[in-house]
């Protein structure tokens, strides 16, 4: 059995565990604040997050031109929102320029300048609550 790319868990108990680089299942994770959640990072490591009012996560990728149709995934997008500022990890899923496998980069945005300095979609609720 694989491990998942996330683990999302619940304030009821529950969890939900997020596909993979081709299917992530962000978006089709149950509508219920989040309690704490674990990414898989390339290194076999692991981010554990909680806390957080609301969390987002996205993956960046580019499309090839003149007909090459494949897609290179790049960066690992992971947000955390506590009183109107955004914390984001930055993780490189490839080595692409200056960036190797595994680099993460940690900064914090302006609600709403989060990625690029624009706003983001996918944002889940959470709890502001101690992690487990």
């Amino acid at each position: 059995m694989s491990i998942p790319l996330f683990q999302m868990k619940f304030e009821d108990g529950t969890e939900f565990n997020g596909g993979n680089l081709d299917s992530t299942l962000w978006r089709e994770s149950p509508d219920k604040p989040i309690k704490s959640l674990r990414l898989r990072l390339p290194t076999g490591d692991f981010l554990f997050m909680g806390g957080y009012e609301e969390y987002n996560f996205f993956i960046e990728a580019t499309q090839g031109i003149y007909g090459d149709t494949q897609k290179r995934l790049h960066f690992i997008y992971v947000m955390g929102l506590l009183n109107d500022e955004v914390t984001s990890y930055k993780i490189s899923i490839m080595d692409y320029g200056q960036y190797k496998i595994g680099d993460t980069i940690v900064r914090k945005f302006p609600k709403g300048k989060e990625y690029n300095w624009k706003p983001t979609s996918g944002w889940h609720k959470g709890l502001i609550k101690e992690i487990s």
